[in-house]
């Protein structure tokens, strides 16, 4: 779009000035006013006034480049709506989303993204995407996180659930310096118990150590609602725990 904004500012600086220059010369020999300025060049104010700021204001470059180096933040996918502009047939979208801090705490804000027609699908309310914002300034919006490594993001994650008491210090402990395993779920039981709108399971699973040994961790554990499925036994996830401390472990997901 940066792109194409600049490629479009030249044409509308001279369709303006011919748009001026007919304008007046129509005014000039007593032409009703109106009709005057209704000409043929009237397309070179359009696209410098609404075109070409448009454009400029919605470029990825131009707008993200105030949240470089920001802090990332965890946000939730509240709602979802065109804006009706469209970049070689992909459609940009509006999300309204709830953050996540490092520090414990939240607020509303809203983000702009131009997707793929096969993406629109995903981006949908409950959709968890990282995010960098400007402390303080909310009513600025945020932007998507695409500058910052999977390590990066993921300490940052890791931060924020630490925060919101959604992970204990050993798992925080576990998720940074952990060692990557896969484990095999033997028995999972809902507990009847609803935990932060998370389902809480009475969950055994067996975990194997890169050296080949294996280990059984029986714990309840609160889990979405959406990933239930996923703790079916026989199913295989993949973990992370301290070989220092075999007591606890965390699964390692995909952020969407």
């Amino acid at each position: 779009m940066r792109i194409i904004a600049s490629m479009m500012l030249l044409p509308g600086v001279v369709l303006t000035v011919l748009y001026i220059k007919a304008g007046s010369t129509a005014t000039a020999a007593g032409d009703d006013v109106v009709f005057a300025w209704l000409n043929v060049w009237i397309a070179g104010p359009i696209l410098l006034l609404f075109a070409v700021p448009m454009l400029f204001s919605n470029a990825p470059v131009g707008r993200d480049r105030k949240f470089r180096g920001a802090p990332i933040g965890r946000a939730t996918v509240e709602s979802v709506r065109r804006t009706g502009l469209t970049v070689n047939d992909n459609p940009q979208l509006e999300l309204r989303v709830q953050v996540d801090t490092a520090d414990g705490a939240s607020f509303a804000s809203t983000t702009r993204l131009i997707l793929g027609l096969t993406e629109l699908g995903a981006m949908k309310p409950g959709l968890v995407l990282p995010v960098r914002y400007l402390p303080g300034q909310p009513d600025r919006g945020v932007a998507v996180v695409r500058d910052a490594s999977p390590q990066e993001v993921q300490a940052a994650l890791n931060a924020i659930q630490l925060a919101k008491g959604e992970i204990t210090p050993l798992q925080h402990e576990i998720g940074t310096r952990g060692v990557d395993a896969q484990a095999v779920v033997m028995s999972m039981v809902p507990t009847g118990e609803i935990r932060d709108g998370k389902s809480v399971l009475d969950l055994a699973v067996r975990i194997t150590r890169p050296d080949g040994g294996t280990f059984d961790i029986r714990q309840d554990r609160p889990v979405l609602p959406k990933v239930v499925d996923q703790m079916q036994p026989g199913k295989i996830l993949q973990v992370r725990f301290l070989p220092s401390d075999e007591t606890d472990f965390v699964i390692i997901s995909a952020l969407n």
